[in-house]
């Protein structure tokens, strides 16, 4: 599976609008990295798949946008932590990253070979 986050954690305090949403395609938006790991995982698991043979392999967290004051590292940094922070919790292994950096990144991700082809855009 494959998990885009869009922000790094989720407030549990906070009722966010539009947090989960299942498209007509079927598929899950999640926008909160944190949340995003732990969906993705549990919905492997539901389909059959076995936690101790998941691993993970991060791509993104460019620095893509003017900093706010403030911000140190970007919100791209921030969901990569956040992510790789609810790995390690679920203990799943992270196998690769491809992170930081200033542009974006495509990406193709084979589910049957698990092959993951990137490529960054310049």
């Amino acid at each position: 599976g494959m998990a885009h986050a869009i922000l790094p954690h989720h407030n549990p305090n906070e009722f966010h609008m539009g947090a989960f949403k299942r498209e007509s395609s079927g598929k899950l938006f999640v926008k909160y990295a944190d949340q995003a790991v732990d969906m993705l995982i549990d919905e492997i698991v539901a389909l059959g798949g076995s936690p101790e043979h998941i691993v993970a392999k991060l791509v993104g967290g460019a620095h893509m946008f003017t900093l706010l004051e403030g911000d140190q590292h970007g919100i791209g940094w921030e969901n990569t932590e956040s992510a790789r922070s609810e790995l390690g919790r679920r203990g799943i292994t992270v196998e690769t990253e491809v992170v930081g950096g200033t542009v974006g990144r495509n990406i193709r991700f084979d589910c049957a070979t698990g092959i993951v082809e990137i490529t960054t855009k310049v």
